[in-house]
């Protein structure tokens, strides 16, 4: 009887280790196929999305995987663009002053951005008048920034006109990430630092996980955020960003520089349904105080916003896409165009 319960017992353990080597190979088979999976689903997306240049925040994935791209189109002065010599030997000279709309986030090569589109037009236009357009926008400039770009580099390059290239957000000098945000889906900053740059999976979860948030209301889209902002003329926030602006424009015109405004739109929507005229308006009341040419987008725009994703670089990306840079290059070329053909005459008249 003993020998028969010792059996029996050595028939359980028996069947008790058989279960769990059962239990540890089925689940060494499953992680390994969802691995292979998640991996699998990780090349298909790089691949698919392989067109894609730029997302629309922050260093992701496809933000450095481009990045190389963008790096070896820049020049000796550490821009993107075209070489030229820092020595002033054209007839005029007029410097593009932007953030990354006029710098060309997702868009490549550079000479389909505004800058380089408008220079080409004009050449077209006015062959053999000497015009010189150089692009010095770079991603994430602002108020503050313009104004230290301008004495440190800007002003060495004696320009004959300085266009500024205004977009939505210049006016929001501090910018609180969190309201319009999401927090990242894991909190360890160097893993969330690390899947951020390498996963296009990742990138697509803490996107659909940021709209989300803002459908449920936990968050503010950013829209809503720069209303809450700088809709009140009053708030803190206006004052500080009217006298940004001004201060930058008083610098341009202290050094006797001609300059002007481009004003860029939010393709977040189609023109019908844009909030955010209030910031362009603030700006044109600017413009007319200071009897200052200054060219607004919108209405360019709404010709080609149907659908709106059209003017965007890619489908993760609402910076202006080739089309929307050839609109502007167009809408720029006919509205500041003659004005500098006619100083490059002028300026040629009155040289010995």
């Amino acid at each position: 009887m003993l020998k028969l319960a010792v059996a029996h017992a050595k028939g359980e353990v028996k069947t008790l280790k058989s279960r769990l080597a059962y239990l540890t190979v089925v689940s060494v088979i499953l992680l390994g196929s969802l691995i292979s999976i998640v991996l699998a689903s990780e090349f298909f997306l790089r691949w698919y999305y392989r067109d894609v240049l730029s997302s629309a925040y922050g260093r992701t994935y496809f933000y450095l995987r481009s990045g190389g791209k963008f790096y070896a189109e820049k020049n000796a002065l550490g821009v993107r663009g075209k070489h030229f010599d820092i020595q002033n030997n054209h007839a005029l000279r007029v410097v593009v002053l932007g953030d990354s709309l006029a710098y060309g986030q997702g868009v490549w090569p550079y000479n389909k951005r505004f800058p380089e589109q408008t220079q080409k037009i004009f050449q077209e236009k006015y062959p053999g008048r000497d015009l010189e357009i150089i692009n010095l926008g770079v991603p994430g400039m602002d108020l503050v920034h313009y104004q230290k770009y301008l004495t440190n580099f800007v002003f060495e390059l004696k320009p004959d006109y300085v266009l500024y290239q205004w977009y939505t957000n210049d006016m929001n000098y501090k910018v609180d990430l969190k309201a319009f945000m999401a927090p990242p889906l894991i909190s360890n900053k160097n893993l969330n630092k690390f899947l951020t740059e390498n996963s296009v999976i990742y990138f697509l979860l803490q996107r659909a996980r940021n709209q989300l948030r803002t459908w449920q209301g936990k968050q503010v889209n950013y829209t809503d955020y720069l209303k809450s902002k700088l809709m009140d003329p009053a708030s803190e926030e206006s004052l500080i960003a009217n006298k940004l602006l001004t201060k930058l424009l008083d610098s341009l015109a202290k050094e006797k520089i001609e300059h002007g405004i481009v004003l860029f739109p939010s393709f977040s929507v189609k023109m019908e349904e844009y909030q955010l005229g209030f910031l362009h308006e603030k700006v044109l009341d600017i413009c007319q105080e200071r009897n200052l040419r200054c060219l607004d987008l919108r209405e360019a725009f709404s010709r080609h916003d149907d659908p709106i994703e059209e003017l965007w670089a890619n489908i993760f990306d609402p910076h202006p896409s080739e089309l929307a840079h050839r609109v502007a290059a167009e809408e720029i070329f006919a509205f500041f165009g003659p004005e500098w053909a006619e100083t490059i005459v002028a300026k040629e008249k009155s040289e010995p």
